[in-house]
């Protein structure tokens, strides 16, 4: 079996926190998944993946624990 770079179209809670706190750390609490401006953070290729990971966080099942996990990573920024 070949394992291929693209990402899972699901993703674990732990996946979600990790991706969200990677986001807020990295764009320095400027990341806004409604804002392009995050973009700036990160190289082109890994704008695409991110862009991938996001749009599963986006989905119903998983807006609202994403939401909450950037929020407390924006919370945890600074502590």
């Amino acid at each position: 079996m070949f394992k291929t770079n693209q990402p899972k179209e699901t993703m674990t809670k732990k996946e979600i926190q990790e991706l969200s706190k990677y986001l807020v750390e990295k764009t320095k609490g400027q990341f806004h998944y409604e804002e392009d401006y995050w973009k700036e953070f990160f190289s082109n290729s890994e704008v695409e993946k991110l862009e991938k990971k996001i749009n599963v966080c986006m989905e119903d099942q998983n807006y609202n624990y994403f939401c909450k996990q950037l929020f407390n990573s924006f919370d945890n920024l600074y502590k």
